[in-house]
């Protein structure tokens, strides 16, 4: 009878480290399987799926993909939005890799256009580091991180992090943080990159946009539903960075 309990036990434990596992792989890569709550902002098409992170439309004609995306991509558009609508691009990139990179060309010609101007623009520098992080996601999102890393180092993938000047995306959204004067929104992506793989600024970036959050808002809306685990109120999660020393850590 005991032998049948502990066969019983063990079979209960077996089973629950199994579904915490199939939990976390479908969790997936943050950036491209967590979707972003906007409040009805205009995007890129979509299909809301619960059971799926990918909402593509097989009826969208991805050679539009670079002009529908920064039609949405407006100065006035909030950060949200902007992750929202990135997040999209990616997804639909991974089935047309040459309109995803001339999207990822013209993002990256706002930039240069700003900068040659003499007034760079934070919003046009998020845009571009953003989708290169949410892209390298979204083309290995199925495979682990150091494999997807080696596949670009060989060859096999798009290495867009040359096309920055060798500056990572992570850096281009760091800088548009500080341009930007700490925009919180731009933080909470921030948090989201640093997260997968884990990045030492993660909890600083998590702190911060939870700092500049207002109890109600869209940003606070994002944060309590993807790190209820870390935090249940936005005061919670103001207080995970509070060892680190400030926005100026970035």
């Amino acid at each position: 009878m005991i032998t049948a309990r502990r066969s019983v036990s063990r079979i209960v434990v077996a089973l629950a480290v199994l579904a915490m596992a199939r939990s976390a792989l479908l969790a997936g890569p943050p950036l491209v399987c967590w979707k972003v709550a906007t409040g009805g902002a205009s995007s890129l098409p979509w299909t809301d799926n619960p059971r799926s992170y990918d909402g593509t439309s097989g009826e969208y004609d991805t050679k539009r993909l670079a002009e529908d995306t920064l039609a949405f991509l407006s100065p006035d558009t909030s950060v949200l939005a902007r992750m929202e609508t990135l997040r999209r691009a990616s997804l639909y990139a991974t089935r047309d890799g040459e309109e995803g990179e001339d999207l990822l060309a013209k993002l990256i010609a706002r930039v240069r256009e700003s900068e040659a101007a003499g007034k760079a623009d934070a919003l046009a520098m998020f845009d571009a580091g953003y989708f290169v992080e949410t892209a390298r996601q979204a083309d290995g999102r199925n495979q682990p991180h150091f494999w997807s890393r080696t596949m670009e180092a060989l060859g096999a993938r798009p290495d867009r992090e040359r096309e920055l000047g060798g500056s990572t995306g992570y850096d281009w959204v760091r800088r548009a943080i500080s341009l930007s004067g700490g925009n919180p929104e731009m933080e909470y992506a921030a948090a989201l990159i640093t997260l997968h793989p884990r990045r030492p600024e993660h909890e600083g970036h998590l702190s911060r946009a939870a700092a500049g959050a207002p109890e109600g808002s869209l940003l606070a809306q994002n944060l309590l539903e993807q790190f209820q685990d870390r935090g249940r109120t936005v005061a919670e999660l103001r207080a995970l960075g509070a060892g680190e020393s400030g926005s100026g850590k970035r």
